[in-house]
């Protein structure tokens, strides 16, 4: 289904569910269209900071680290930008009369735990990464 038939199709009662983040509850009115909002925790806003490898390595190692330094500020700034405007976003939709369900999700984690071992062993630097999540989503 194309981004722009879920309202319709939730407006006329085609369909009884749409999956979306709370910020796309509110900037696509979604909201005027749903009575519940399922708080999933499916989603995850990365914020990734990207440079091109060789134009890293072009720097000297002191605009190496600082840009090191930098890229980690950046990323925890744009991280709690995007925390902050999560927590706004459900006080809107609650606002809007939604009803928001926390949707537990014990049984998914535990069903994909094997796939999410596989993953994560098979990304560079994996197992690292994944900790540093876990540390940022507060587990």
């Amino acid at each position: 289904m194309a981004y722009s038939e879920p309202y319709v199709t939730l407006q006329n009662n085609v369909v009884d569910g749409a999956e979306g983040s709370p910020d796309t509850m509110i900037s696509d009115r979604f909201v005027e269209v749903s009575e519940f909002y399922n708080l999933t925790k499916l989603q995850y806003m990365a914020a990734p900071v990207v440079m091109s490898g060789s134009q890293f390595d072009r720097l000297s190692p002191e605009n190496q680290t600082l840009v090191m330094e930098v890229a980690d500020e950046a990323r925890a700034h744009a991280i709690q930008v995007y925390l902050d405007g999560y927590v706004k976003a459900l006080d809107e939709i609650r606002a809007a009369g939604l009803e928001v369900v926390e949707t537990p999700n014990a049984e998914l984690v535990e069903a994909t735990r094997d796939v999410a071992t596989q993953l994560i062993a098979a990304a560079p630097d994996g197992e690292a990464n994944f900790k540093l999540f876990e540390q940022v989503a507060g587990k």
